[in-house]
Formats: structure tokens, C-alpha cells, sequence
């Protein structure tokens, strides 16, 4: 405990976390349960892994511009070697549906009832949070709501975590940390919805998404291709 950082507000001192630690999914469930608990007037929350570095900051210009398109209940900062930051329109935000785990931002009335309603936003059986933010998209687009990807916040992720200081943060070196999250994500896989592989999943919200686009022809920002 003192390793924890100063600016630490909310954590979790059990057993089982001490021995293995948050991770992703049960660190960010955590983290939006007690943002919304502490009710402040801030409409966005940013959640961020402890391997990922603020790149580029315009959050005002990406507010701006989606604040009053209540479809879009997440975010996700692209890093600077992202292949779609290359197709970005001149927004620099689009929608998508197919992103890799890492920071993310909600909207904070979806986060409020998606809690108030007992149906947490992130699954913590998910331990290593495999293709977690395509069950995020699952969940928002089976709803007719939105994510969209940006550069305008983009971070860049800092693997020397993992490479140099596995030991100090309490988790394995970097391939075998590798090797366990498809080991053990795709018995959740299994386990949650009788899927054998990612591809079937992906197709799920590949279509979800879709359908989506047709459903909403004069939506605001075009989609990632």
C-alpha cells in the first residue's frame, strides 16, 4: 500500500485484488461507480490504464462537437500510430465499432443508468478484459447508441511497464501477460456466450453496427471504413 499513489481517491484493499490485482475491467467498473456516487458536475469521464500517456489533448473541440449528439455514450482516443487516424474526416471524429482496449471516455447519463440499473458497463469476470471494448460496442449499438473513435484526445502506450517493472506493478512480463489474456479470454468467451472464437463475436457487432448505419442514415459523423 505504499506504492499507491497520492492522488488515489477510490481502491480496492482485498485480498484477492492485492494478490492480483485490478486489471482493466474491474479497475474501471470500480472507478465509474464511485465517479458516479461522487456526483460531480463533470458530463464525461476519462478512464485510463496505468501503461497509457496523454499524447494530444483538445477537449473542448471534441466536446463541442458531440455533447449534443446524446446517441454517443463513448469515446475512444486513438493513438498516434492508430492506421485510423489516417481516414479521420475533418472532425477528426467517427464512428466505429472495432477498437482496441486502452483509455476510454463515457458519457455520464449512460454510466448512471446503466449502474442505477444494476448492469455494469464492464464485465469484472473479464479478468485481462479481452475484447472488452468490442462487448462496450455490443451493448451500445444493440441499443441504437453510438461510439465514436478521435485523435483530438490520443494517448500513446508506455510497454516499459510491462517490459522493465512487471515485478513493481504486480503483474507477469509482457508475453506471458500476452499469453494468459487470450488463454483465459477466450474461456470467457466461451463461458458468457458459447463462442468459440473472437472473428464470431466481432461479427456480432459488425453487424449491430451496421444496422445502426442504416437505421440512422442523417447521422452527424460518418463511420470508420
Amino acid at each position: 500500500m505504499k506504492k499507491k499513489s497520492k492522488w488515489t481517491f477510490v481502491g480496492d484493499d482485498s485480498e484477492p485484488v492485492l494478490e492480483t490485482g485490478l486489471r482493466p475491467n474491474r479497475g474501471y467498473q470500480l472507478g465509474l461507480g464511485s465517479w458516479i456516487e461522487l456526483n460531480t458536475g463533470s458530463e464525461w469521464v476519462l478512464l485510463l490504464p496505468n501503461d497509457s500517456e496523454l499524447f494530444s489533448w483538445n477537449c473542448e473541440q471534441l466536446i463541442s462537437q458531440i455533447e449534443d449528439c446524446r446517441e454517443i455514450v463513448a469515446v475512444i482516443p486513438l493513438s498516434p500510430t492508430n492506421p485510423y487516424r489516417t481516414i479521420l474526416p475533418e472532425s477528426r471524429i467517427a464512428l466505429g465499432w472495432n477498437f482496441h482496449e486502452g483509455p476510454i471516455i463515457f458519457r455520464k447519463d449512460y454510466v448512471h443508468n446503466r449502474i442505477c440499473t444494476n448492469r455494469p458497463i464492464f464485465d469484472t469476470n473479464n479478468f485481462r478484459g479481452y475484447l472488452s471494448f468490442i462487448e462496450v460496442a455490443i451493448q451500445a449499438y444493440a441499443n441504437n447508441l453510438a461510439i465514436v473513435g478521435t485523435d483530438l484526445i490520443s494517448f500513446s502506450e508506455n510497454k516499459s511497464h510491462l517490459i522493465k517493472s512487471h515485478s513493481l506493478i504486480d503483474t507477469e512480463p509482457l508475453e506471458e501477460s500476452y499469453h494468459k489474456l487470450i488463454l483465459e479470454g477466450e474461456q470467457w468467451l466461451s463461458a458468457k456466450y458459447g463462442l468459440n472464437d473472437r472473428w464470431s463475436f466481432e461479427l456480432i457487432c459488425r453487424l449491430l453496427f451496421e444496422e445502426f448505419m442504416d437505421v440512422n442514415p442523417s447521422f452527424p459523423f460518418s463511420p470508420l471504413v
